[in-house]
């Protein structure tokens, strides 16, 4: 019974060693997973959920397959999205955003019975742009007048063999979920484009005969550190234009464009 006493007390030691390890636990010389050193609340998950590591969509999840000298790694069984798998190299890639559970397989080197740890691992997985930032890039149609915005490279090259002028890149938007959408809307006889965080300007347009083409980027939900772009409108022609620059818009407006504020907000 002291026997069973001991080798359960340094299982338990072991796996609270591995759990608390952070980062040192589960950063192999051959893994290209970005591992957080601290625990990280996730959207979909109970706002209190902790997560010993975080990785992103797309990233292999390499778990650490050295429990220590007196434990011999069998394999590692992954439970994502209500599926249970067992892997002997320990490798997991993820495919979609979610939690993923972590249960190693081992036994003592005294014993061939194979235990399962006790004190599963949690591991966050993030969307794969989460965090990260987008370039809006500016094009001119010089017959038309018209400027376009698009965060597509594919779709500014496709412009710019077209005669459109590549104008650079009008901000940088951030790409996560929680953001505010900047809608995309498009008039199949003007051939004009509009752009908007107005969901319900959108659907006023779209009621008007204008296409509706999704969310086109995302706008910054932090204004006190963003980047306003301006939105002027010419009466004329029915154009607007977007710009970060208060001095284009002042030019814009002495000529006779109305100043319609800050459309939206970009990242520092």
């Amino acid at each position: 019974m002291k026997i069973i006493i001991k080798l359960l007390t340094f299982c338990l030691v072991s796996i609270t060693g591995l759990v608390s390890a952070g980062t040192m636990a589960f950063a192999s010389a051959d893994s290209n997973v970005k591992i957080s050193e601290t625990s990280e609340s996730s959207s979909s998950s109970s706002p209190s959920q902790q997560f010993d590591s975080t990785i992103r969509v797309g990233e292999t999840y390499q778990a650490n397959t050295q429990l220590g000298t007196d434990l011999v790694y069998e394999s590692v069984t992954f439970i994502f999205d209500g599926v249970s798998t067992t892997s002997k190299s320990g490798k997991f890639v993820t495919n979609k955003p979610g939690i993923l559970t972590v249960q190693y397989n081992y036994h003592y080197k005294s014993s061939s019975h194979i235990d399962t740890a006790l004190g599963n691992l949690i591991i966050q997985i993030l969307p794969e742009n989460a965090g990260k930032t987008s370039a809006l890039f500016r094009l001119y149609n010089p017959n038309s007048g018209e400027h376009f915005y698009t965060n597509s490279s594919i779709e500014r090259d496709s412009l710019a063999k077209s005669g459109w002028k590549n104008e650079g890149i009008a901000e940088q938007a951030p790409v996560i979920d929680k953001s505010v959408p900047v809608y995309r809307v498009y008039n199949p006889n003007s051939g004009l484009h509009h752009f908007t965080i107005g969901l319900y300007e959108k659907n006023q347009l779209v009621s008007l005969g204008w296409r509706d083409e999704g969310i086109g980027w995302y706008s910054n939900s932090d204004p006190e550190n963003g980047v306003s772009l301006y939105r002027v409108y010419n009466p004329n022609s029915g154009q607007h234009l977007y710009t970060t620059g208060s001095a284009e818009r002042d030019q814009l407006a002495s000529l006779g464009w109305r100043d319609e504020g800050i459309a939206w907000y970009g990242l520092k």
